[in-house]
């Protein structure tokens, strides 16, 4: 007797594949944008320099959820550089994509297994590797962890109708917790609560203890709890804004061009999916061997889920399918309309087909507004499955095209984390000190960065870091240098508190800005001043349109030995500058070392940041470099 074949088994075995074969290609870019560089320093100084950048951020910008926003992106800028890492963020990202389609189809009461998979085939077929600051490759858990607990939490609130009230309690604090974490899971949350409420308007259902009203079934204890739920987030939100008004004036609303409005809110939608960036062109050059098996594996898998799994949707020849479609693509557009009615937003991200971070949440919506306008067209006329198919995993494999050339452009840009890890783990190097590998990091200036960051320094830095860490098992060697370095950030090995006089704010983790329009930093000179040949200052100005302007006059000692002035086309020439010591220092005085600033800039004023410091200068570290004769 033939052993009849498990075609249930296969199906989800397929499905796997096909989410594994785009993974390949969105696990090789990680820190794709400037905040996660930044996010990784405060890493590199544990967990009370993070707390310490949570509570500064959000007291400065008036924001209750940097206490959760700023450990979750420092947690994962970390995670995100071990390979290892990279996977598990890729798995709580899908993760997302399933308990939201577990969640519509416990709320839609449809089976899950047909829906599940033509909702995943759809949402593989259109999902874009992108640069602009979105989840996975940036900010990877900021969004993802918030979004996969509320989506946990309302799923098992369906799926468990009546519940203890202990754990309909927990469930809400949970995603209170949630939701309290950002603007974008506050919306998102919204979104759901909309979609619950409106299927509840739509259809009688007996465990809700719904009432008739105004023609529409309301289930009236559960709209109580989700709107309490709403107000109690909100409430916290404004309690801590107005115990700390906000300082920072960047995203300040503007919604008096209603057209420009939409259109940013309409092209953060459409852009989040890879069929929009079609229309800038394939670049079917850059395909490698195993892009193409990719694409054809995609083709393929996709062409054979759908075909089977169309037939498994509901048949239902009424507009409800399309009544679904609409209302899924409106709250598509609702999460957008937040961030694209800020001033900011709309000068920075108007032309068509920019996205961010909220680009990744409206795409659940639009993706499920396809899935009902499929499911209407299907039910109407089933011979058009073959077609629907067809077009579906065509779009899966143009999709692979699209992803094959981001894949290669983000690999450039994280060759440099690579690189920096290949220095400070591999026994080549282990004798080179950090400070000369640094500079050899990165040189093309791929990983994306602050300007206020200086390179060399924060490469010196994070190759030492990754030397003390278990994962390496390599210590830097006593070196013989003819360099001493002094840093100033808030680290273990700063010397910024022992040396540096009046004129500087508090340490930071990339160094320490300078408030006054003079600062000065005593040098801890070794050896005799007459040894020291030169002194090399990494630092960075404050980039603003004033930089033309700035001039910066150095003395050691009350002797001029620098005039430093600044060209913002030239950045390049800005941040390591070399001072000769001059003989005639004297021998028997501290040696100080003094700035004297023409300009300096209060952020806040005009709206650049929430900071309201006076800054001109920000100082990374400072070398001496000894005579030959006088080195260890």
């Amino acid at each position: 007797m033939t052993k009849r074949i498990d075609w249930h088994g296969i199906h989800w075995l397929m499905l796997g594949l096909l989410a594994l074969l785009q993974a390949l290609q969105f696990v090789v870019g990680f820190r794709m944008s400037a905040d996660d560089a930044g996010f990784v320093a405060y890493a590199m100084g544990g967990w009370d320099t993070t707390l310490q950048l949570a509570q500064h951020t959000a007291e400065q910008t008036g924001r209750i959820s940097q206490y959760l926003m700023s450990p979750l992106n420092a947690a994962g800028a970390w995670l995100a550089g071990e390979a290892w890492g990279r996977w598990l963020i890729l798995a709580l990202y899908y993760g997302q994509w399933c308990v939201f389609l577990a969640w519509g189809a416990r709320l839609l009461q449809w089976p899950l297994r047909g829906f599940f998979a033509v909702s995943l085939v759809l949402m593989l077929a259109l999902h874009p590797l992108l640069f602009h600051h979105t989840p996975p490759n940036a900010y990877p858990l900021q969004l993802t962890v918030p979004i996969l607990v509320l989506l946990l939490c309302r799923w098992q609130l369906l799926r468990r109708r009546s519940q203890p009230l202990w754990r309909v309690a927990f469930l809400y604090g949970l995603q209170a917790i949630a939701a309290s974490s950002g603007d974008f899971p506050l919306i998102f949350l919204s979104t759901l609560l909309i979609a619950e409420h409106v299927m509840h308007w739509w259809r009688h259902d007996a465990h809700l203890r719904q009432r008739r009203w105004l023609r529409l079934w309301w289930a009236w204890p559960k709209l109580c709890r989700d709107i309490a739920l709403v107000l109690l987030v909100m409430a916290i939100y404004l309690a801590y804004r107005w115990q700390f008004p906000s300082q920072y004036e960047g995203n300040t609303l503007d919604i008096s061009n209603l057209a420009l409005w939409l259109q940013v809110a309409v092209g953060h939608v459409l852009g989040g999916t890879s069929a929009w960036h079609w229309f800038d062109g394939l670049r079917w050059s850059y395909l490698t061997a195993s892009d193409i098996v990719i694409a054809l594996l995609s083709l393929v898998l996709s062409y054979w889920l759908l075909s089977h799994a169309l037939r498994q949707l509901p048949k239902d020849h009424s507009r409800r399918y399309l009544v679904l479609a609409l209302i899924a693509l409106l709250l598509a557009l609702y999460t957008a309309l937040p961030a694209s009615a800020t001033s900011r937003m709309q000068s920075w991200c108007s032309y068509p087909g920019c996205v961010y971070l909220d680009s990744r949440l409206a795409y659940l919506w639009l993706t499920a507004a396809l899935v009902a306008c499929i499911a209407w067209l299907v039910s109407r006329r089933p011979s058009a499955i073959p077609w629907v198919s067809g077009v579906v995993a065509l779009a899966a494999l143009l999709n692979v095209v699209h992803n094959a050339y981001i894949q290669q452009r983000m690999a450039e840009r994280s060759a440099g984390w690579l690189e920096a890890e290949r220095f400070a783990c591999s026994a080549e190097f282990a004798s080179v000190a950090a400070v000369h590998l640094a500079r050899e990091v990165d040189r093309e200036k791929a990983v994306m960065m602050h300007p206020h960051e200086s390179r060399p320094v924060y490469w010196k830095s994070y190759i030492e870091y990754l030397r003390r860490s278990p994962s390496c098992h390599l210590a830097d060697s006593l070196n013989h240098d003819s360099l001493d370095e002094i840093v100033f950030n808030d680290s273990d090995n700063s010397q910024a508190t022992q040396w540096l006089k009046q004129g500087w704010s508090i340490p930071e983790s990339w160094g320490t800005w300078s408030e006054q329009h003079q600062a000065q930093v005593e040098l801890p000179l070794q050896h005799t001043k007459a040894d020291v040949r030169a002194i090399y200052v990494n630092f960075n100005v404050y980039l603003g349109p004033s930089i033309s302007e700035q001039k910066i006059s150095v003395l050691l000692n009350e002797q001029t030995v620098g005039q430093w002035s600044f060209d913002v086309n030239k950045p390049e020439n800005c941040c390591r500058r070399r001072l000769v010591v001059p003989d005639t220092l004297s021998q028997h005085q501290p040696v100080m070392l003094t700035f004297i600033f023409d300009k300096v800039r209060d952020p806040s004023l005009v709206g650049e940041s929430p900071d309201p410091r006076k800054l001109a200068m920000g100082l990374h570290s400072i070398e001496l470099e000894y005579r030959p004769q006088a080195l260890p």
